[in-house]
């Protein structure tokens, strides 16, 4: 009966550990804020990277954006950033737009695994919005962002 019993509290244990494990190591969305954003006539539901902690973690380590049309970069002033894919897991395309919702560059980003190029627009930027590339999205529309 004990062996039965210490069985039974390893296995729980077991799966109290993969629990942690995931939590701590896996990468949710669930810490970013949703908006709704217009793309002229498109209305899309976003996850908002809007501090450094959180542009910084971007899509890395997110196999889907569920209900989601994608991910939302928003700076707090006209910025020259770059991005990469590194540790991304879903080919992107990325729209630059200026403070005023113009969509200045787009870029194809593609999957990569050890050397990772980057993404830089020719121009300052204050929002990226990326998507996935097979979506049919049409990021060459004014973004509106309230």
């Amino acid at each position: 009966m004990k062996k039965y019993l210490a069985l039974i509290f390893l296995f729980f244990l077991a799966l109290v550990i993969i629990a942690l494990f995931q939590a701590i190591f896996s990468t949710s969305l669930a810490k970013y804020p949703r908006r709704k954003i217009q793309l002229e006539e498109q209305q899309l539901k976003v996850a908002v990277a809007d501090t450094p902690q959180l542009q910084k973690q971007g899509l890395r380590g997110v196999e889907s954006l569920g209900n989601l049309d994608g991910m939302l970069f928003v700076y707090s002033e006209p910025v020259q950033h770059s991005f990469t894919m590194k540790d991304v897991l879903i080919p992107l395309t990325i729209g630059f737009y200026s403070s005023e919702g113009k969509l200045i560059e787009e870029k194809q980003l593609e999957l990569c695994s050890d050397e990772c190029p980057t993404y830089t627009p020719q121009e300052e930027f204050q929002y990226a919005l990326e998507i996935p590339q097979q979506s049919e999205i049409n990021l060459n529309a004014n973004l509106q962002y309230d």
